[in-house]
Formats: structure tokens, C-alpha cells, sequence
């Protein structure tokens, strides 16, 4: 356990509104880390339920956690204020109704240390309780294209295929030197939603040094209610965060050039998803706006198909952008 003068190796950051259904078990395992220099920055945003009290009994039991109360003003707002608060060399991020394997800050750490890395990823449990009380697990192994690329440190700037969209920001470890001198935040908007993109999206342009573990070291629930990811209006929310994604190309010229048809096949990725979770009656609202936004990228011949893009998500993107009226 580290004294009062030391700095901590990592702080790990949990924002909570209303969880206290799930918040013992995510504190618990933040606690119970084999590194015990850790420090624990729960930033409770303005929770109406037991959530508070909840906090308050952990953090008079672990001088390790330090608790920030403040309004309801967004997780992406609550993460950025736990960035700032942050004292230690790296930085990572637990939902509050999620935990993590009791190795994962030591693993993700000595990784970090040996390799000096920006970020270090890895590869997470989906869970859900069901009716008997066991616990379901299915791992995600994220599609890289090669496994080749595991446990190899480099960016996306030499090898484009390095790594895949793992958009998550709690599916990384981040040097927290390299995220304040970069300026990477969360996109605070009232008006967006699914801000793992814009955070991510500057994390990989912007890293030096990355590397991605096969391992799941993260337990991710499927099945809590009052999750901040069942969100309505999905697609209006996602473009306003690619709108943010895109002001942050737009402003350094050569960036802009070498990443937007990265950005484009990302985005058209995700659009693809905030569809398939739009209620029915509103699907055909979507698909033509949608179809307005790929006819605009093709126009402007901001899209090489040759890249990115397999042969039948060119086909796709083609036949949406037709539908432009």
C-alpha cells in the first residue's frame, strides 16, 4: 500500500449515476488490484439512489479512493473531470456497473513500463446475470486483421491495418502525460452520445507507441437497464460526434488528409450499427440521411475504396449513397 508521497502507477477513474445495484462489485475489484499503487477517483454524478453512500463507507475503508461529487452533467464530463484529477503515471477507466480481473492493472502496468507505451489495449468478457444467479461470459476477441499484431509495439501511422476500432475508452491503459500534452478529452456536447468514438479516434492518430494484449482482463454487463449506451435518437447522437471527431482533423491539414477515409470507414462502421438499433419506424428517416452524408464524401472524393473498405462495404456504401434525394 503506498504512503501519502507516493504517486500512484495508475488511477483508475469510475463515474456513477445511479448504479448502486452494481457498484460493490466494480469498487470491490478495483480494491482488491494485485498493484496496490493505485489510486481509485469515483466521481459520482449528482446519484439519487444509495450510490453515494455506497461510496462514502469505501472510501472511509481505502484512503485509496477519493470521491468527487458533482451534478449530472454527462460521463463524458464526470471522466474528464476524474483526468484531471488524476496524479498517476497511467490511466484507465471502469463503468460503474462493469469490474475487472484482480491482474489487470499489474499486467497492463508492467506492459506500459517495459514497452513504454502510450496505450496498451486488450480484449474483454461480455456478461450478463441470468435468472439462476450464474454469471454468462462470451469473449470478445476483437477482429484484428492479423494476429500477428498482438503484443507488438506500433501505431497506426506505420501500419494502418495496426489495429481495429476497439472504441471503448475502458478498454485501454493510457500514459497520462501523453493524453494532457495532446490534449485528448471526452466530447462533453449535450447533443452527443457514443463519445468512446472521439476520445479513441484522437488516442490512435495521436499514439506513438501502442500495443494490444490477447487477453480479457474486463468484465463488460450486457444487461443493466439504466446503461448510458441504451441511448434514444442513436444516429442524430453519433454524427454529432463524428461532427467532433472531424473538427479535430480539420484542424491540422496533413492529419486531415492522411486519416479522413479512416474517419469515413469508421464512421460508416458505426452508422451501420446505430441503424440496426433504430426502431423500426424510423429506420427509413435514417437510411436517407445517411445516404445524403455518403453521396456528400463520395462527391468530395474523400473516399479511397481501395483502403479500409472491402469490396462488398464499397458496394454497400455505394448503394446508401444512391438513395440520396
Amino acid at each position: 500500500m503506498m504512503n501519502n508521497k507516493e504517486k500512484p502507477a495508475v488511477s483508475i477513474i469510475v463515474t456513477i449515476y445511479n448504479q448502486e445495484n452494481y457498484l460493490q462489485e466494480c469498487l470491490e475489484s478495483i480494491i482488491n488490484q494485485t498493484l496496490k499503487e493505485i489510486e481509485i477517483i469515483c466521481i459520482n454524478g449528482g446519484s439519487t439512489d444509495d450510490s453515494g453512500r455506497i461510496l462514502e463507507e469505501y472510501a472511509k475503508k481505502d484512503s485509496r479512493i477519493k470521491v468527487i461529487t458533482g451534478e449530472n452533467l454527462g460521463q463524458a464530463h464526470n471522466t474528464n473531470v476524474g483526468i484531471k484529477a488524476a496524479t498517476g503515471k497511467y490511466l484507465g477507466c471502469v463503468d460503474s456497473d462493469d469490474y475487472i480481473d484482480s491482474y489487470m492493472c499489474e499486467i497492463l502496468y508492467n506492459q506500459a513500463e517495459e514497452k513504454q507505451l502510450d496505450v496498451v489495449k486488450y480484449n474483454y468478457f461480455y456478461f450478463k446475470d441470468d435468472p439462476s444467479g450464474k454469471v454468462r461470459r462470451i469473449y470478445n476477441m476483437r477482429q484484428i486483421i492479423q494476429s500477428k499484431y498482438y503484443n507488438v509495439v506500433s501505431n497506426i501511422e506505420k501500419d494502418k491495418y495496426f489495429l481495429s476500432m476497439c472504441m471503448p475508452v475502458w478498454s485501454g491503459l493510457y500514459n497520462r502525460e501523453f493524453i494532457i500534452n495532446n490534449n485528448i478529452w471526452l466530447n462533453e456536447s449535450k447533443e452527443t452520445s457514443f463519445v468512446d468514438n472521439g476520445f479513441t479516434f484522437q488516442v490512435l492518430i495521436l499514439a506513438k507507441r501502442m500495443c494490444y494484449l490477447n487477453r480479457a482482463l474486463y468484465f463488460y454487463r450486457t444487461d443493466n437497464k439504466n446503461s448510458v449506451s441504451r441511448e434514444k435518437e442513436p444516429y442524430r447522437k453519433l454524427r454529432c460526434e463524428y461532427d467532433y471527431i472531424r473538427k479535430f482533423l480539420e484542424k491540422d491539414e496533413e492529419r486531415f488528409h492522411t486519416y479522413i477515409n479512416m474517419y469515413h470507414f469508421y464512421k460508416y462502421i458505426n452508422y451501420l450499427y446505430v441503424y440496426s438499433i433504430t426502431p423500426s419506424e424510423e429506420k427509413q428517416k435514417v437510411i436517407q440521411q445517411m445516404a445524403v452524408e455518403f453521396h456528400e464524401a463520395i462527391e468530395k472524393k474523400e473516399i479511397d475504396p481501395t483502403t479500409y473498405f472491402t469490396t462488398e462495404h464499397w458496394k454497400d456504401y455505394q448503394q446508401v449513397a444512391s438513395l440520396a434525394k
